[in-house]
Parts: C-alpha cells; structure tokens; sequence
C-alpha cells in the first residue's frame, strides 16, 4: 500500500509526502531482511537446511547479483569491476551460493564511500573455485577480522562509534558455504578496504554427503537419500568423488 501510495495511484502526494513513504518502504525492506535472516540462522542452527543441488552457471549469478544491487552502487556511484573468465558450470545450491555473494556485495556496497571501488573475482583451479568480493572501503580493524562470522557481531565504526548491520549477514554465509564443504575468510586493511574470499570443491559428477552428526544423508542431483557410511567428521558437507568413498 506505500508503494500505492508513494506512485500516487490513489491522489497526488506532496514531495515530502513521498519522502516520508520512501523511508517507511526502506524500513519495512530492511526489517523484512532482518526476519529471513533469523529464519535462515534457526533452520541452520535446527540443522533443517537441506541443500538443493543443481548444475549452474556461477559468473551468470555473480552478474545477476550485480544487477540487484544496481540502485545501492547507483546511489553511492561506486564503480564495479567483474570480468567473467568463462570458469565454466558447477554443482551446488544455486539460491543458497546466490545469497551469499549477494550478502558480500551488499557488505562491499554498505562500508565503500560513495565514489569507491567494489569488485569480483572468480578463480578456478583443478580442485576448486575461488571466489572474492573486495572493496575500497573502511576496512576491518586487524582484532575484529576473526568476529565478523559470529552470530550478531557488529562491526563498530572507529570514529562514530556506530554499530552497522544486524550481526547476521556474514554468520549465514559462512554457514552456507560451509554446508558446501567450502571455506570463507577475510583479508582486511584499515582504510583500505576489504576483501571477502570463499572457496568451493568443484566439479560436474560429485556426490555431495552431508551430515549433521546422527546421521549421513548422500544427494545426487536433486535426490536426497540415507546413507548408512558415519562419520565423525566435523563438517557439515563431504566431497568425495563418485567410487572414491568404499562402505
């Protein structure tokens, strides 16, 4: 109904009208956000966060991320770097991946002064994919770099004092990449900027296993089964490649 409102479809409206419905949309976004994050964290945490795999394109989601955040790099005129190096199709979980990169790229978005610079790179070796999302921004101080992964952590601004985000962000895609099997981190220098790296086994032909510590579930494609093989193991995804793994 802002919306309505706002577009004047039901009378004309005074500008400050409008910019008095702008900041109840941008709100009401942003505390949509703040729900799906906490629902995403509790199904994690509940250990009811299934993997959906499927074989797709990843530069085609690093760009259609880019475009989602069109009006954010808009507002701010920061200038984006990405050039595709055609790494090829993977397998993963395409929305959860999505969400993801799309997190780091509104992070970059939100600490780069308007007028910096936000990029992605995209590296594939023979083992795995490697992906960075950098920025010219504020930076991490060095003894908050090992925090910002933590369930609720807020990065404080050095000079304000002010706390950015909801601390939940970075937890979901360090949980994310992790039912993957991958790794992320983060390399940071104050007033320099940040880079936010995660890596992930790829391949075309992988069972993926996945556990979470009472039992072992194995996904081919889009089908999930039980898998008699234990583990005690403390990640939650297993690669192995087809015919390595022996009951």
């Amino acid at each position: 109904y802002s919306q309505m409102l706002h577009d004047e479809k039901v009378g004309t409206i005074s500008r400050a009208q409008k910019e008095c419905l702008e900041t109840i949309q941008r709100n009401s976004q942003h505390l949509l956000e703040v729900i799906n994050e906490i629902l995403d964290l509790s199904s994690i945490e509940a250990d009811r966060c299934p993997l959906t795999l499927t074989t797709f394109d990843l530069e085609c989601v690093v760009q259609q991320c880019i475009e989602m955040m069109g009006n954010p790099i808009a507002q701010k005129e920061l200038k984006v770097s990405f050039e595709p190096q055609e790494v090829g199709t993977m397998v993963g979980d395409k929305k959860k991946l999505q969400q993801v990169i799309l997190n780091l790229i509104s992070n970059a978005c939100k600490f780069t002064p308007s007028g910096g610079r936000i990029g992605i790179d995209i590296e594939r070796s023979e083992s795995e994919i490697q992906v960075a999302i950098w920025d010219t921004g504020i930076g991490i101080e060095r003894s908050n770099v090992n925090k910002v992964f933590e369930d609720f952590y807020q990065v404080e601004h050095e000079e304000t004092g002010k706390l950015f985000g909801t601390g939940i962000g970075l937890s979901i895609c360090k949980k994310f990449v992790e039912l993957h099997g991958g790794k992320i981190w983060v390399e940071s220098e104050m007033g320099k900027g940040s880079r936010f790296i995660f890596s992930l086994a790829h391949t075309r032909s992988e069972t993926f296993l996945f556990s979470d510590h009472s039992r072992t579930v194995q996904a081919e494609g889009n089908e999930f089964k039980e898998n008699p093989i234990s583990t005690d193991e403390s990640p939650l995804v297993h690669l192995v490649r087809k015919g390595e793994h022996k009951n």
